[in-house]
C-alpha cells in the first residue's frame, strides 16, 4: 500500500474516532443523566489538560527521534483503546464521565501527530497532499456522523461505545504500517539551527514567532465558537424540535461540505495573490456569519442549509492553519508548530464548553450563541490586524 493511501486511511480512521469522541459526547453523557454544567466542566478540564500536554509532546517529538510522532501516536492510541474497551464492559455513570474526559485528552494529543504525519512525508519527497488527505478525514467524519447518528436512534448509546473502539483499532493498525523515512531534506536544513541558545524556547521562541502566536490566539477565539457548537450542537437541534438522529444528519451535511474545499485546497491556495493568511481570514469570517445564522434558524431544513457553510469556514480554516504552521516554522520546530496549532482546538474547547455550559444553564442557548459569535468576530479582527505586519526574524 502506498504512503498516500496509508495517510488517507490514517486520517479517515482518526477523524471517524474524533467524530464519535467529540460530537457525540453530549449525547452519551445525556444518556447517563449528566447536566450541561457537568458536561461543560468535564470537557473544559480535560481539554485544558490536553492543551497543556500538547506543547511538550510536540517538543519531545522534535528533539528526540525515539519519541517522534509515530511512536507517540501508538502510545496514545493504545491507551485510548484500553479506555474504549473498558467503556464497553463497564457502562456506569461515573466511569462514563471520566472515560469521556480521558478520551478527549488522548484525542487532542494525537491530533498534532496525525497532522505531522502528512508533512513528515511531504517534506521528505513523498507526494502527500494535506488538503486531499484531510478531505478523506472529512468524508470519514461525515459518514461516521450520519451512521452513528442513525445507530443511536436504532440501538442507543452502545453504538457510540462500540464504534469508537472500531475506528481506533483501524487507526492503530494503520500507524503500525506507516514507515519511517530518511529525513534527508530536514536534516540538511536543520543542522545550522543546532547552534541556537538553550533559552530559544522562552523569550527567543516567542520573539521569533510573535505574529504566528498572535494568529493562533485569534484562531483560538474563532474555534471557541466552533467547539461550543460541537459540544452543545444537540441543544441547537433540540431547540428547533430535532433529536440525536437529526444531529447526526446535520453533522454529516457539514462534514460533506468540507470535502470539495479540502480536495481543492492546494489549487485554491495556488491561485496568484492568494496567501495562506488570507484563507485563514476567509474561514474565520464565515464562522462569524454562521453564528448569526444559528440565531435565526427555526427548523431543521434551515439548519441543514446553514451546515453547508462548514466547508468555507472550518474546511478552509483547518487546512490553512496547518499549512500556515508548516510554512512559518523552521524545520526543527515543525511538530511544535503543529502542536501549537492543535492547542487552538483544545484551548477553544475549554472556553467553549465551560463558558457555554454555564451560560446555557443560567441564561439559555441564545445568549451563549451571541457570546461565542462575538468571540469569533474579535479573533477574526486580530488575525486581520496581523496581516498588516511582517513576522519579526531572529
Amino acid at each position: 500500500m502506498k504512503i498516500n493511501a496509508r495517510c488517507w486511511l490514517l486520517f479517515g480512521s482518526f477523524y471517524a474516532f474524533v467524530c464519535v469522541t467529540s460530537s457525540f459526547v453530549t449525547y452519551y453523557l445525556d444518556v447517563l443523566e449528566h447536566t450541561n454544567k457537568t458536561i461543560g466542566i468535564l470537557i473544559a478540564v480535560c481539554c485544558a489538560v490536553g492543551a497543556v500536554l500538547q506543547f511538550p509532546a510536540g517538543r519531545i517529538a522534535d528533539k528526540y527521534p525515539k519519541f517522534y510522532w509515530k511512536n507517540q501516536l501508538l502510545v496514545f492510541g493504545i491507551l485510548a483503546m484500553l479506555v474504549c474497551l473498558s467503556r464497553i464492559m463497564f457502562h456506569v455513570k461515573g466511569w462514563g464521565l471520566i472515560s469521556s474526559g480521558i478520551l478527549l485528552i488522548l484525542m487532542y494529543l494525537m491530533m498534532p501527530m496525525v497532522n505531522q504525519a502528512v508533512f513528515y512525508y511531504s517534506n521528505n519527497g513523498f507526494p502527500v497532499n494535506f488538503g486531499v488527505t484531510r478531505g478523506i478525514g472529512a468524508v470519514s467524519f461525515a459518514l461516521a456522523s450520519y451512521f452513528v447518528g442513525k445507530a443511536t436512534g436504532l440501538v442507543g448509546h452502545i453504538s457510540v461505545r462500540v464504534s469508537s473502539a472500531i475506528f481506533l483499532a483501524v487507526m492503530l493498525i494503520t500507524v503500525l504500517i506507516l514507515p519511517k523515512v530518511k529525513e534527508t531534506a530536514a536534516a540538511s536544513s536543520s543542522e545550522p539551527k543546532q547552534t541556537q541558545p538553550q533559552n530559544q524556547m522562552s523569550t527567543g521562541f516567542v520573539r521569533k514567532y510573535t505574529m504566528f502566536l498572535i494568529v493562533t490566539v485569534g484562531i483560538t477565539l474563532v474555534l471557541t465558537f466552533h467547539n461550543f457548537l460541537n459540544t452543545y450542537f444537540l441543544r441547537i437541534v433540540e431547540r428547533i424540535g430535532g433529536d440525536s438522529s437529526h444531529m447526526g444528519t446535520a453533522l454529516a451535511i457539514a462534514a460533506f461540505s468540507e470535502i470539495p474545499i479540502l480536495f481543492l485546497y492546494s489549487k485554491i491556495a495556488g491561485i496568484k495573490k492568494v496567501t495562506t493568511k488570507m484563507l485563514i481570514i476567509v474561514g474565520c469570517s464565515v464562522f462569524v456569519l454562521r453564528g448569526v445564522l444559528y440565531l435565526l434558524i427555526g427548523n431543521t431544513t434551515m439548519l441543514y442549509a446553514s451546515q453547508l457553510l462548514q466547508g468555507i469556514s472550518f474546511g478552509v480554516l483547518v487546512a490553512a492553519k496547518a499549512t500556515y504552521s508548516n510554512e512559518v516554522m523552521d524545520e526543527n520546530d515543525k511538530t511544535t508548530g503543529q502542536s501549537i496549532m492543535s492547542m487552538t482546538d483544545t484551548v477553544a474547547a475549554v472556553i467553549g464548553s465551560l463558558a457555554g455550559g454555564v451560560i446555557i444553564d443560567h441564561q439559555g442557548l441564545a445568549p451563549a450563541l451571541v457570546c461565542s459569535t462575538i468571540l469569533a468576530a474579535v479573533g477574526t479582527v486580530m488575525i486581520i490586524l496581523t496581516s498588516l505586519k511582517k513576522q519579526a526574524q531572529i
